[in-house]
């Protein structure tokens, strides 16, 4: 989704950079073998909203019972 609409900057979470960074090294590769097609993301996180915490304040998990 993010090679697809051309996105240089991608707003994200701390914990979602890796999605950015592996999509940037597809695009890479595509454009390395076929020519500049892509754009190649950059994942920029806002601090203020880096982490999304669940309605008690606490990380959201499924192991919480």
């Amino acid at each position: 989704d993010i090679l697809m609409f051309n996105a240089g900057k991608v707003p994200v979470g701390r914990d979602q950079i890796q999605h950015v960074e592996m999509a940037r090294d597809i695009g890479q590769r595509f454009n390395f073998h076929y020519g500049d097609h892509f754009v190649l993301p950059e994942a920029v996180v806002d601090d203020n909203v880096a982490l999304l915490q669940g309605l008690d304040g606490r990380k959201m998990s499924k192991s919480y019972g």
